[in-house]
């Protein structure tokens, strides 16, 4: 008896990830229809549902832990869910706003955001064990480089209105491509997993992370204007911030090379 409860423990981190999954193909259908008769509001819904399901990423893996429940299979079946909910259904939502002006820009850019985001799930899975603890990770995190791109079709209604309706034909695709190869690139991209995700997580630990996500979400619906840039933001703030770090640490690196250098000579 013991050993089946224990059985079904292991359908509690699974079903998040499922619901994740099922946020994205939500997102898919959503976006479809608003390409298709070019209905904002549902573009809009479509984008916040991959926001939330950025959000959420990682709280199967917490609740993993806690309740011991750890597997191979776990690992396999959250990267097949960010590939649909974090690969696909961006790369859809960038196509049914690029092809309302460049069908074949907006197959590209839909095409390199998917695949770069499947060669960054595949490559983070070999490299070490998923499960373990990382202080970075090398390449945009899939979640991320999601978060930034649907965060930009948010907001760029907002931008047209003081840059012109233009700047969303050079930002939305300039976005995807940077996002695609940020995410397959070897630059160094900070990880909030040792924060965020402790390596043994506690009851008390799950249920403050789910009752500080209700209370952020609560806070951002209350916004209504700003919620948009603040999704803005909170991506881009952390895509700038580590692509900063990277170039202060290059630059530093260099400078102690070229100390060592002079040292030597002398």
């Amino acid at each position: 008896m013991a050993r089946r409860s224990r059985q079904y423990l292991y359908l509690l981190p699974n079903s998040f990830t499922g619901l994740n999954m099922f946020l994205g193909l939500w997102a898919i259908m959503l976006a479809v229809d608003g390409g298709r008769t070019q209905a904002r509001d549902a573009v809009v819904i479509a984008s916040w549902w991959i926001v939330i399901a950025s959000l959420m990423d990682g709280l199967d893996g917490a609740i993993a832990r806690m309740t011991r429940t750890t597997s191979n299979f776990g690992v396999q079946f959250d990267s097949l869910s960010d590939l649909v909910t974090f690969g696909v259904a961006p790369a859809v939502i960038l196509y049914s706003q690029i092809a309302q002006w460049n069908p074949s820009v907006a197959v590209g850019v839909c095409a390199a955001f998917a695949i770069a985001g499947a060669v960054r799930l595949a490559r983070f899975n070999i490299s070490a064990s998923p499960a373990a603890k990382k202080k970075v990770f090398q390449g945009l995190p899939i979640p991320a480089a999601a978060g930034l791109v649907v965060s930009l079709v948010l907001c760029i209604e907002h931008m047209e209105k003081i840059l012109g309706p233009e700047i969303s034909r050079r930002v939305l695709p300039s976005a995807g491509l940077i996002a695609a190869y940020l995410m397959i690139s070897k630059m160094r991209f900070l990880s909030f997993r040792d924060m965020a995700f402790r390596e043994v997580a506690t009851p008390a630990w799950v249920a403050f992370q789910l009752l500080i996500f209700i209370v952020f979400m609560v806070w951002i619906l209350m916004l209504e204007d700003l919620r948009d840039v603040l999704a803005l933001v909170i991506f881009g703030g952390y895509v700038l911030h580590s692509i900063t770090a990277a170039l202060v640490w290059r630059w530093k690196l260099v400078v102690r090379r070229g100390e060592a250098a002079n040292g030597a000579e002398r």
